[in-house]
């Protein structure tokens, strides 16, 4: 969900070939993930914003914050700043004593998840990067890991080899047709660590389960080359969840 503020919102899984809300198989989920912001950027202190926070996460009685507070869907935090995250993750490990309950706990933007890439792991948070390619553009983000040539390492890198369930995502949707672009780049800048087999699941199970969506088992197939090439198109999808096949 795109915001300007704390409670960006519900997200949903659709399928972006069907035509309207209401064929069949368009839309696989209703609700996958409760999103929230935390950011300088807002009005609100980053205290106050992380009190807020909390107060929902141990008090609310809303329907779909008890889905979260029950582990049931996950809590997707975009947040790049790791002083924040560090915050976030004390806030999981108190909430899980306190309840008893295991918190699905996501990042997405993560400019800096690479400082706390040992404590991401051990608390079985995931991450989403939306920057692949980073830019140290504002204050929250500048201590990133550019990656080669300044930097024999990536975040993406990094954090995959401390066995974090990290993925690749898009920051504005205008970015989502050049996705598969940027997975052979962070393949290729890899130092041979990241294989196509492992950049395709970067890209579609451990986004999956990052973000709350049941798998899809759609195909597709592609001509003039493989999904990481420039000249390849798509030649066709079989869509299990519509029940077509459908050729381009």
């Amino acid at each position: 969900p795109v915001t300007n503020g704390f409670l960006a919102g519900i997200s949903t899984a659709f399928d972006t070939g069907a035509t309207h809300a209401l064929e069949r198989g368009a839309v696989s989920q209703e609700e996958t993930a409760l999103h929230v912001v935390l950011s300088h950027s807002l009005g609100p202190s980053v205290s106050t914003q992380i009190a807020t926070l909390r107060r929902l996460l141990y008090d609310s009685t809303s329907g779909l914050w008890v889905r979260v507070q029950t582990g049931e869907i996950p809590l997707v935090v975009d947040v790049d700043n790791a002083d924040i995250m560090t915050t976030l993750l004390k806030l999981k490990a108190n909430y899980e004593s306190w309840s008893g309950n295991s918190l699905r706990l996501t990042f997405t933007g993560a400019a800096e998840a690479h400082l706390l890439a040992d404590e991401i792991s051990d608390a079985g948070v995931s991450v989403v990067i939306t920057s692949p390619r980073p830019y140290p553009g504002a204050w929250e983000n500048q201590r990133i890991l550019p990656g080669p040539p300044l930097s024999r390492d990536s975040t993406l890198t990094a954090l995959l080899a401390k066995n974090v369930n990290v993925a690749i995502g898009i920051r504005d949707e205008f970015d989502a047709h050049n996705a598969r672009f940027n997975l052979a780049w962070v393949a290729l800048e890899s130092n041979g660590t990241i294989s196509r087999a492992k950049a395709l699941q970067i890209a579609t199970t451990h986004l999956d389960h990052a973000l709350g969506l049941e798998r899809s088992r759609d195909i597709v197939a592609y001509r003039g080359g493989t999904l990481f090439d420039f000249e390849s198109r798509v030649a066709g999808v079989i869509s299990t969840q519509r029940g077509i096949v459908e050729i381009f």
